[in-house]
């Protein structure tokens, strides 16, 4: 990806302590046109569009309401987050008893796309957070 920009203008590639979604890159090309350079694996190119993209191209268009909707769910199920990351987890919600859920048994990997077509939101858990126990209140995007 680096090699596409290379000497094509003004691109910064990072990585953010998120998960997934960790290499990022941004930049405008010499024609004035932005870029934006998301990860490869499906899910980490979903989150990185909500987090990221959206709310920028929402921006420009000049729109005041650029975030998706959040909400504070209670954990119907445990998962370990990734240590010192803040974990977007593709989740599925309930509405009426206001839980949340990881959308694929098993893990969060970046490559998991399954989940994504059963997920509702995603659950946000800072950095910080070593364990997700039954009952913890967690900030949740809704995206679906």
């Amino acid at each position: 990806m680096r090699g596409a920009f290379d000497g094509g203008g003004q691109v910064e590639f990072a990585a953010v302590a998120m998960q997934p979604g960790k290499p990022q890159a941004f930049g405008v090309l010499e024609n004035g046109s932005l870029v934006f350079g998301l990860p490869g694996n499906p899910v980490s190119v979903a989150v990185s569009f909500e987090v990221f993209v959206r709310p920028a191209l929402l921006a420009m268009q000049g729109r005041s309401a650029i975030h998706r909707l959040r909400a504070a769910f209670t954990a119907d199920a445990s998962w370990t987050p990734p240590p010192g990351r803040r974990q977007y987890l593709p989740a599925v919600v309930d509405l009426a008893a206001r839980t949340v859920r990881p959308a694929t048994a098993g893990g969060s990997g970046s490559h998991l796309a399954g989940g994504l077509a059963r997920a509702h939101a995603f659950a946000i858990v800072p950095a910080e957070v070593e364990t997700v126990a039954v009952g913890d209140v967690i900030d949740v995007m809704l995206v679906g």
